[in-house]
């Protein structure tokens, strides 16, 4: 099964290298270089309806959007795909491993996730289709409650982020997550997690947010 990535994120073409080194017939495109019927989509740009309807006219086996800040029945409804879709983890610094945060809807076959899974030669781990994921809301959890640590002058970010990483054997700190990830990116999560889920712990430090703020283009 031909592999087509799309997206011009340094997250859609390292993920892409990451395939073509484990022998996948993988190629980065453009929505208008889909080949027509057959091809799996790995999509690193954000997932929304408007999103969706670049791959009606391809007819691909199957879609992987990247769905952490929503959900696959936000972006698909009710309405008929001809496709299979499942979401994924596209945050950067998730997608490099040899595995992939994968979610899908109540009812859908497994089976072609079974196929999709053999396909990238990677592993999947299936998860309920809900906002944040797990692995972006547990990793912005924490880089917010680091925010809150340093917010309250208990130590500084590169303190944080040795103790974090000795004393949990993390591969980074919560600061150097937050770089890679992008903190307008932490702070979105976390908004639409706590607008989800009305849990204190997503609610976004006061100095997370004007820092992101603060390195925003305006």
């Amino acid at each position: 099964m031909k592999v087509a990535i799309t997206g011009s994120s340094q997250e859609a073409k390292d993920f892409n290298k990451l395939l073509i080194e484990l022998g996948v017939n993988s190629s980065l495109l453009t929505e208008k270089e889909l080949p027509e019927h057959g091809c799996l989509v790995v999509d690193f740009i954000p997932a929304s309806k408007t999103r969706l309807q670049f791959f009606l006219a391809s007819k691909p086996k199957a879609v992987f959007l990247n769905i952490p800040y929503t959900t696959l029945s936000e972006v698909v409804g009710n309405d008929f795909i001809e496709f299979d879709c499942f979401g994924f983890n596209g945050l950067a610094g998730f997608a490099r491993d040899k595995s992939l945060e994968v979610s899908y809807r109540q009812g859908q076959d497994l089976n072609i996730l079974k196929q999709a899974s053999e396909a990238l030669k990677i592993g999947i781990n299936e998860i309920s289709d809900t906002i944040g994921m797990v692995s972006p809301r547990v990793v912005c959890m924490i880089i917010n409650e680091a925010y809150f640590t340093f917010q309250d002058g208990t130590a500084k970010p590169s303190d944080i982020d040795l103790s974090m990483r000795l004393g949990t054997n993390y591969p980074l700190g919560p600061f150097e997550w937050a770089k890679k990830i992008g903190l307008a990116e932490v702070v979105h999560l976390l908004d639409r997690v706590f607008d989800y889920t009305h849990d204190e712990r997503y609610k976004v430090c006061t100095t997370l947010r004007m820092e992101a703020a603060r390195l925003t283009p305006q």
